[in-house]
């Protein structure tokens, strides 16, 4: 097994890695991910969208879940998560160069091979952060480019309704707790996600330095914009230039 946890990702209990790895005894399981829940000094928003992306609930998807989920089928997350080794080196590992959304890439075509992913939110870690709403929409605009390098997945994808799904929790969440002050914040939120998202699945009619600036992860552009992106699903490949 391979097990992957970021370094601002701490454990919520010493159960933590067996839970993980709990439902990879089932070799029809390819992948495993865990709950995270927002830090202590987090702010209401990030706690209500950590709870509404990572809920309670145990949760095993496969190919026969894309009709009614779409793109959610492949929901992963590498914070913290165990893949099988094989089955890691079987799909090619992580995709490269990639700019975002390598461990959902990687689900999707365990998916598309048959195999199921897991969420198992027994296997917990706090993890959260405190993004400005520029870099909010920096990392949206990297997320809608990830998905447009790897544009077979689009058919796939429902963001805006997901999106909305969201915020409208959001907004009942704050009303109902108290926190009205903070639902322009959520609405400001909501718009620099949308537009940073949409722009970045436009990035290739958008001129180099404005896509730089428009990108959290800046040095991927440096080295990475005349190169090809060849995406392997299955037997068919897709190739991309990333202008």
């Amino acid at each position: 097994m391979v097990v992957f946890i970021t370094q601002d990702a701490l454990p919520r209990n010493d159960q933590f890695l067996e839970e993980l790895l709990l439902p990879l005894n089932d070799i029809n399981v390819a992948a495993v991910s865990g709950r995270q829940i927002a830090r202590k000094d987090a702010s209401a928003l990030e706690r209500f969208t950590r709870e509404f992306n990572y809920p309670e609930v145990y949760s095993r998807k496969s190919i026969e879940d894309l009709k009614e989920l779409g793109i959610k089928t492949f929901f992963f997350t590498n914070v913290c998560s165990a893949i099988r080794k094989e089955t890691f080196l079987q799909m090619g590992g992580f995709q490269e160069p990639i700019i975002m959304n390598e461990d959902m890439i990687l689900a999707a075509k365990c998916v598309l091979q048959g195999y199921s992913v897991v969420y198992n939110p027994n296997a917990c870690v706090i993890h959260s952060h405190d993004y400005s709403l520029l870099k909010q929409f920096h990392r949206n605009f990297d997320i809608g480019v990830s998905l447009r390098m790897n544009d077979w997945l689009l058919q796939y994808a429902t963001a805006e309704k997901e999106g909305a799904r969201l915020v409208t929790r959001q907004l009942g969440l704050l009303w109902k707790k108290g926190y009205k002050k903070s639902i322009p914040r959520c609405f400001a939120e909501a718009t620099v996600k949308y537009s940073g998202y949409r722009l970045g699945l436009a990035y290739r009619k958008l001129p180099i330095w404005l896509i730089r600036r428009f990108s959290m992860h800046k040095n991927f552009w440096s080295t990475q914009h005349q190169q090809s992106v060849t995406v392997t699903v299955g037997e068919s490949t897709n190739s991309r230039i990333a202008r």
